[in-house]
């Protein structure tokens, strides 16, 4: 899961040493260089240096398991989010320039409301440098985004918001979300394993929907009545204004 790093951020490993605080600005400071750096050459220097990172962090874990998860975590949204997203930025319809694969042979060239769909569309080469540079870009922000998460916990994290002039109500809101998507995604998981050995064969979609659904409104409601319960206790000792 996305949202609990307790496994990796618990192993030891270099960045141990470097407070949470300091941490929070050099992200802050690289994804700032990443999205001002607007040459591939730069981009693949700084994929270099952060993958040297990477590699030593996940030397350090030493197991299979945790090591295929986290690189599991930066490849796929790299995939989706950059590469897939910024495909179409390839074609000629969307980048003029060079020709380099030749896609569509139209008879003529056609005209649709402003837009004008040549007859010879193909990706260019100045395309496809952008699409590079794009999905550079994403890898780059997930790979230092993934280095600093996974090795501080989450809540430390929240928290050292405050170096960036965070206030204390949204951090509070961050945790709070944070516990209770955690929560949930346990009990889900939970109740579709029991679910699960129960049955000779995988649970159906609307069993699986009928799950979540239950769960979050039991979820809900519980939540709704520790709230009443605290705000009773927090008026009795002459807290009013909640």
């Amino acid at each position: 899961m996305y949202f609990d790093n307790t496994t990796i951020s618990s192993k030891k490993n270099y960045l141990n040493i470097i407070p949470a605080k300091v941490k929070l600005i050099c992200l802050t400071l690289i994804l700032i260089i990443i999205s001002l750096s607007n040459t591939i050459e730069y981009q693949l220097i700084i994929s270099g240096f952060l993958i040297s990172l990477n590699l030593v962090f996940l030397i350090q874990l030493k197991e299979k398991n945790i090591i295929w998860s986290y690189i599991k975590k930066i490849i796929y949204p790299t995939i989706l989010l950059g590469f897939l997203l910024s495909l179409p930025a390839s074609i000629n319809l969307i980048t003029k320039g060079e020709e380099l694969i030749n896609l569509i042979q139209l008879n003529k060239e056609y005209k649709f409301w402003i837009y004008k769909i040549p007859d010879k569309i193909f990706i260019s080469k100045e395309g496809i440098k952008i699409t590079f540079l794009i999905t550079l870009r994403v890898f780059n922000s997930i790979t230092i985004s993934m280095l600093i998460l996974q090795s501080e916990p989450i809540e430390k994290i929240i928290n050292s918001l405050k170096v960036l002039g965070i206030p204390t109500a949204i951090r509070t809101i961050l945790l709070i979300t944070q516990k209770y998507i955690l929560i949930f995604s346990r009990t889900v998981e939970k109740y579709y394993f029991s679910l699960r050995s129960r049955l000779f064969t995988e649970p159906k979609k609307s069993q699986l929907y009928e799950i979540t659904g239950s769960r979050a409104f039991l979820l809900y409601k519980k939540t709704k009545e520790k709230f009443y319960d605290i705000s009773l206790a927090l008026r009795s000792r002459g807290i009013n204004n909640i």
